[in-house]
């Protein structure tokens, strides 16, 4: 989808980047993600990552519940992310999880973030 694409300081990372969910104490994997600025690691784990910007995640009937419930509440606990993707592989939809209330300073990000998806600001958007 996005390849190794980078956008100024960002940059795509392919589904096996781990990363360290510090508040549940536990590691999670995306289907892709959007790293901004240097990658941060946990002291415990040098191949793993705290910081993604952006994580996309393609639903299957299998991680639909996941990706869409646990994994997203994960995912959102950390303060660097600004969108959470889910792309459905069954339909033509795409559902956009922003972090609402963002500080000025983390808006231009959201925006590079958005860029990198295409400008989608819909909540969720049918793709035809």
């Amino acid at each position: 989808m996005l390849g190794n694409r980078e956008i100024g300081s960002c940059r795509y990372y392919s589904p096996g980047q781990r990363f360290w969910i510090a508040s549940r104490t536990r590691g999670r994997y995306a289907d892709g993600s959007v790293i901004c600025g240097a990658p941060e690691h946990p002291a415990h784990d040098a191949q793993a990552t705290m910081n993604p910007t952006l994580v996309i995640e393609v639903l299957s009937p299998s991680s639909e519940g996941d990706d869409d419930g646990d994994k997203r509440s994960d995912f959102q606990s950390l303060a660097s992310l600004e969108a959470y993707v889910l792309v459905a592989q069954d339909q033509r939809q795409v559902k956009v999880c922003t972090t609402s209330g963002a500080p000025k300073s983390t808006r231009a990000r959201q925006r590079r973030a958005r860029a990198m998806i295409s400008g989608s600001t819909a909540s969720t958007r049918s793709i035809s």
